[in-house]
């Protein structure tokens, strides 16, 4: 149908998705690095799903799952620049 009142649909792309990616990091057990990881993975526009951390004596483990449409080696970078942070990798 065509004429001056005829509007195309709009059209959406259907195979959209969210990528997930799952982030390892090895942490100090200091008071508040889980706070700041946290905080600078939101602040960077990382919205995350799952958060998993287990304390030891000498490290803390962490494995964070985000939901990312930028690239991970940007959220990598800010993270590895964390004092308490001893790794911050991609989970393969």
């Amino acid at each position: 149908m065509f004429g001056p009142l005829f509007r195309p649909e709009n059209q959406t792309l259907s195979c959209w998705r969210e990528i997930m990616t799952q982030i390892q990091l090895k942490l100090r057990p200091t008071e508040g690095a889980l706070l700041r990881v946290i905080g600078v993975t939101e602040r960077r526009g990382y919205p995350l799903l799952h958060v998993d951390a287990h304390s030891g004596d000498e490290h803390m483990s962490v494995s964070l799952s985000v939901k990312n449409n930028r690239p991970i080696p940007l959220l990598l970078n800010q993270l590895n620049k964390l004092h308490d942070v001893y790794f911050a990798e991609v989970k393969v």
